[in-house]
Protein backbone atom coordinates (compact mmCIF):
# COMPACT_ATOMS: atom_id res chain seq x y z
CA UNK A 1 0.00 0.00 0.00
CA UNK A 2 0.95 3.53 -0.54
CA UNK A 3 1.40 5.96 2.40
CA UNK A 4 -1.35 7.76 1.72
CA UNK A 5 -3.47 4.32 2.24
CA UNK A 6 -1.33 3.79 5.59
CA UNK A 7 -1.85 6.90 6.62
CA UNK A 8 -6.40 6.46 6.42
CA UNK A 9 -5.71 3.09 8.37
CA UNK A 10 -4.16 4.63 10.88
CA UNK A 11 -6.69 6.93 11.25
CA UNK A 12 -9.59 4.55 10.89
CA UNK A 13 -7.64 1.72 13.32
CA UNK A 14 -6.45 4.45 15.88
CA UNK A 15 -3.70 2.43 16.71
CA UNK A 16 -2.14 3.90 20.37
CA UNK A 17 0.96 2.33 21.04
CA UNK A 18 3.74 0.83 17.82
CA UNK A 19 6.25 -1.60 19.37
CA UNK A 20 9.82 -2.14 17.46
CA UNK A 21 11.27 -5.52 18.54
CA UNK A 22 14.32 -6.52 17.34
CA UNK A 23 13.46 -10.29 17.31
CA UNK A 24 10.84 -9.40 14.38
CA UNK A 25 12.82 -7.94 12.19
CA UNK A 26 13.90 -9.75 8.95
CA UNK A 27 17.29 -11.34 9.35
CA UNK A 28 17.80 -11.58 13.20
CA UNK A 29 20.08 -13.75 14.55
CA UNK A 30 19.24 -15.13 17.91
CA UNK A 31 22.68 -15.58 19.13
CA UNK A 32 23.27 -11.41 19.29
CA UNK A 33 23.66 -10.46 22.55
CA UNK A 34 21.65 -7.45 21.82
CA UNK A 35 17.87 -7.39 21.58
CA UNK A 36 15.86 -3.97 21.05
CA UNK A 37 12.61 -3.56 22.27
CA UNK A 38 11.44 0.28 21.79
CA UNK A 39 7.84 1.39 22.33
CA UNK A 40 6.08 4.55 20.56
CA UNK A 41 3.01 6.24 20.99
CA UNK A 42 2.19 8.34 17.79
CA UNK A 43 3.00 7.52 14.21
CA UNK A 44 4.06 10.53 11.45
CA UNK A 45 3.93 9.83 7.85
CA UNK A 46 5.36 12.51 5.25
CA UNK A 47 3.52 10.96 2.18
CA UNK A 48 4.98 13.68 -0.39
CA UNK A 49 7.62 12.37 -2.76
CA UNK A 50 10.11 11.52 -3.05
CA UNK A 51 10.71 12.14 0.20
CA UNK A 52 8.30 9.24 1.65
CA UNK A 53 9.09 8.53 5.63
CA UNK A 54 7.55 7.45 8.31
CA UNK A 55 8.07 8.99 12.22
CA UNK A 56 7.39 7.04 15.48
CA UNK A 57 8.17 9.10 18.42
CA UNK A 58 6.95 8.80 22.02
CA UNK A 59 7.92 7.85 25.51
CA UNK A 60 11.79 9.34 25.12
CA UNK A 61 11.97 7.03 22.07
CA UNK A 62 12.13 8.52 18.53
CA UNK A 63 12.73 5.78 14.97
CA UNK A 64 12.80 7.57 11.59
CA UNK A 65 12.65 5.15 8.35
CA UNK A 66 13.23 7.61 5.38
CA UNK A 67 12.68 6.31 1.01
CA UNK A 68 9.68 4.70 1.60
CA UNK A 69 8.67 2.82 -1.12
CA UNK A 70 5.84 0.36 0.28
CA UNK A 71 3.68 -0.94 3.33
CA UNK A 72 1.52 -4.18 4.17
CA UNK A 73 -0.67 -4.42 7.05
CA UNK A 74 -1.45 -7.83 8.49
CA UNK A 75 -3.50 -9.12 11.13
CA UNK A 76 -1.61 -10.79 14.01
CA UNK A 77 -2.08 -11.62 17.81
CA UNK A 78 -0.16 -8.92 18.68
CA UNK A 79 -1.74 -6.49 16.90
CA UNK A 80 -1.49 -4.95 13.33
CA UNK A 81 2.05 -6.44 11.70
CA UNK A 82 3.37 -3.39 9.74
CA UNK A 83 5.78 -4.42 7.21
CA UNK A 84 7.93 -1.30 5.84
CA UNK A 85 10.31 -1.17 2.97
CA UNK A 86 12.23 0.80 2.38
CA UNK A 87 14.87 1.75 -0.80
CA UNK A 88 17.22 -1.04 -1.26
CA UNK A 89 14.63 -3.63 -0.29
CA UNK A 90 15.47 -3.15 3.24
CA UNK A 91 12.66 -4.26 5.58
CA UNK A 92 11.13 -3.43 9.16
CA UNK A 93 8.36 -4.44 11.22
CA UNK A 94 6.18 -2.39 13.42
CA UNK A 95 3.43 -3.86 15.27
CA UNK A 96 0.77 -1.18 15.60
CA UNK A 97 -1.96 -2.14 18.65
CA UNK A 98 -4.81 -0.14 19.98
Amino acid sequence: MHLSDLKALQAAKAWKYFLYLSENQPGYDCTQPLKASLTFTSMDILAIPPMAAIFLMGMGNYLGLDFVTAVDCEPHVLGDLLKITCKGGKQHIIVAQD
